[in-house]
């Protein structure tokens, strides 16, 4: 049942918006686009949040800046996409960990992206 809840996501009752377990595997399925969707209490949800930047890690952006300061969030971004890095608090821009992870995705991204300290040790 839970497989098939993101497509009728929208169309529902309130209460599947409340379901942690309905809105976390929604978002594994469809992405950032179901956290809109779901109850005020689990939009900053921070394993929602993992599951949304890992399948795209742009929607970084749309976070909110607890969770761009979060390293396990970040992380997760940066793997998905090194441009997340942009968005990122910036004690991650300068984090050699996270900064590893973007540049193995993509070098030239987390150069521009990363903390100016750290652009001669990559």
């Amino acid at each position: 049942m839970v497989n098939q809840v993101p497509v009728y996501l929208a169309h529902t009752t309130y209460q599947w918006f409340e379901d942690r377990v309905v809105v976390l595997a929604s978002v594994k399925q469809i992405g950032y686009h179901a956290i809109q969707y779901a109850d005020s209490n689990l939009v900053t949800d921070k394993d929602i949040w993992i599951a949304a930047v890992s399948k795209d890690g742009s929607t970084l952006q749309l976070a909110a800046d607890h969770l761009r300061n979060d390293k396990d969030v970040v992380l997760a971004a940066v793997t998905n996409s090194a441009l997340a890095l942009e968005h990122a608090a910036e004690a991650l821009k300068s984090d050699k960990e996270v900064v590893q992870a973007a540049f193995k995705h993509h070098s030239h991204l987390a150069i521009r992206c990363a903390d100016s300290s750290l652009v001669t040790w990559i």
